[in-house]
């Protein structure tokens, strides 16, 4: 079993992380448009660039301030419906 990525709750984290959605991913066209107007940024540099499927506790620990939404549940399936692009930046 894979080991999350890192919890969001962390104050300080010595890293800005970027999520592509899973629909966007499909899209390799709309993402490559993505990673180039990031790598065009004067402010933000791609470090690491993977994509796979994030895991529960990842999206969890992602969107908890949104726990006690009634759109919570659907938005933990859509965000493990598929591959994201993760980039580390």
């Amino acid at each position: 079993m894979e080991e999350a990525l890192f919890d969001p709750k962390q104050v300080n984290l010595p890293f800005t992380v970027a999520i592509i959605k899973p629909d966007t991913v499909l899209e390799p066209e709309k993402l490559e448009e993505v990673v180039a107007a990031i790598e065009k940024s004067n402010e933000l540099a791609i470090k690491n660039m993977f994509q796979r499927e994030l895991l529960k506790e990842e999206v969890v620990n992602l969107y908890y301030k949104h726990e006690n939404k009634p759109y919570f549940e659907d938005m933990l399936r859509y965000m493990q419906s598929g591959e994201s692009c993760v980039m580390i930046l």
